[in-house]
Formats: C-alpha cells, structure tokens, sequence
C-alpha cells in the first residue's frame, strides 16, 4: 500500500470515534478494517481533551523552555473527559480571522478564555504571564485558541453569502491541538479545511492542510508524452 510506504500515518480519535459510530454494521467493519491497515504503519493520537490535559501538567512539571514535543501523541486505553469549553467576548469584531485574533488578544478575552481553559486542567494558580508563556511555547494550544477564534469569526463576523465558509463542528475545532503534531492533515470536511488553513497561517504552523481530494489526486501519475 503506497500511502504505508510514504507516510507515518496519525488517525484522530474523532476520525476512529465517527468510523464506530457508523450505523452500517457492513462499512464500519470495511473502515475498522482500513485503519487497522493505516495504523500497521502509524498510530492513533488521542482524544483531544487528553492531550491537552498532558501538555498543562508536563508544562507545569517541566522547567523554562517548555518542550512541547516530548508529550506523547498517542491513544492510550479509557475514555477522555469531557472537553473544555469557552466563549470569547463579544464585541466590535475585525474583517478577517487574523484581526479578530488580534483584536481578542489586545482586549484580553483571548487571554481570558486561554487562563479558562488552562486552569480546568492546572493543579496550581497561574497568572497573566504564565498563561502566554504557555501559549507562546506550546503551539497545539495556541492552535486550539486561534481556532476557537476562527469559530467565533464564522458565527459572529463573516459575512452571510460570502465564502469561504469556515464553519467546522465542535469536535474539528477542537481537534486543531493535533495540527503541529502532523506535516499533513487531510480533511474531507470543507469548513474544517477552510478553518485549519486559517489557524495555520495565523499561527505559523509547519503543516500543510489538504483536502482528500487533493491528497488523492497526489497520488496519480501522469503518463509522458509520446514522442
């Protein structure tokens, strides 16, 4: 299978989670059946909430500089608790994601709802300058934060009619902490794709978004002419 053979492939346990959740007995044993395939040459990344549980207390163990990529990815056996959740302040919002993010972290609300999330996990008090020094080291959580941006940009600011749409579920938004862990992420959902590719430019992630389609026409080789 060419796809082993060129890639470490990483599922996300909300891919697996929804191949279960297939009412079609007959194709989520045919799916169960690819990723068990895929994963013969890869691994599962856990629930997101459990990553993000792992990356506030190594952070909170681990001295200055935090070392994000030591934190293991993968799926361990058990059920995650549920995820942390939030909302962003409203209020005079910016014409793009990119302004929206700015203009959320010059008014606080970004920070706000950053120390909310951290501090669900945190066995300690953290301040103002401990919740950005996170954030600035650990770049899966500022992925989450500016997806959750994104969110709110989709909801509250863009524009009815106008594309693209950047409308992910709850669940793909929050599995935006996966993102630096991959140099490719292929989505078959369009909002998700079109969210990811803002979080990425925002943050300044080393990662590619594709959508399957393209993954899969990446794969095909084009004959030479004939002469």
């Amino acid at each position: 299978m060419g796809l082993r053979a060129g890639f470490h492939v990483r599922l996300t346990f909300t891919s697996v989670s929804e191949i279960i959740a297939t009412t079609s007995g007959e194709r989520r044993r045919t799916l169960l059946g690819v990723c068990r395939q895929l994963l013969s040459s890869g691994d599962c990344i856990g629930p997101q909430n459990d990553l993000l549980t792992k990356l506030i207390v190594r952070f909170e163990e681990s001295p200055a500089p935090f070392d994000w990529t030591t934190v293991s990815v993968r799926l361990a056996r058990g059920r995650g608790r549920n995820r942390p959740s939030g909302e962003l302040q409203r209020g005079p919002l910016g014409g793009s994601v990119a302004e929206l993010v700015t203009q959320l972290q010059t008014g606080g609300a970004f920070w706000t709802l950053a120390a909310n999330l951290y501090s669900r996990v945190a066995r300690k008090p953290a301040d103002d300058s401990t919740i950005r020094r996170f954030a600035a080291e650990c770049p899966p959580f500022y992925a989450l934060m500016i997806a959750l941006c994104a969110a709110q940009y989709e909801r509250c600011v863009r524009p009815p009619r106008v594309s693209p749409s950047l409308r992910a579920g709850r669940n793909d938004t929050f599995v935006s902490v996966c993102l630096p862990y991959c140099h490719q992420f292929v989505t078959n959902d369009p909002g998700q794709l079109q969210c990811f590719k803002e979080v990425v430019s925002i943050g300044g992630l080393d990662v590619t978004v594709r959508s399957y389609q393209e993954f899969r026409d990446s794969f095909f080789v084009t004959a030479a002419p004939s002469t």
